[in-house]
C-alpha cells in the first residue's frame, strides 16, 4: 500500500472542556462490531476501545502516508496541532 484515507467519523469527538478526546456512544451506527471482551481486569468502557483500536489500525495501513479527515472540527484541530500525540 502506498498511501490510504481515512475518513473519522462523528463516533470520535474532541471535547475542549476536559481536552480529551471520546468516543460518542450515540454515534456509533457499526451493528456488526462488537467488542472484544477484556483481557484482564480493565476499567475502560470496552467500546471506547474498539473504536480507538480501529481508528489507530487504519491510520497505520499506508506505507507512504495517510491522508485524514474529522468530521468533528474540534477533533480536526486537534490533530493538526497535536499529530504526534496519536489518539
Amino acid at each position: 500500500m502506498g498511501y490510504v484515507g481515512v475518513i473519522i467519523g462523528n463516533d470520535l469527538t474532541y471535547n475542549p472542556e476536559t481536552e480529551q478526546i471520546e468516543v460518542k456512544r450515540e454515534n456509533f451506527k457499526d451493528k456488526g462490531a462488537r467488542p472484544a471482551k477484556p483481557k484482564g481486569n480493565y476499567k475502560t468502557d470496552d467500546l471506547d476501545r474498539l473504536v480507538r483500536n480501529t481508528y489507530k489500525t487504519l491510520l497505520t495501513r499506508g506505507m507512504r502516508g495517510c491522508y485524514v479527515y474529522c468530521v468533528d472540527e474540534g477533533l480536526r484541530e486537534y490533530l493538526r496541532t497535536n499529530s504526534d500525540r496519536g489518539i
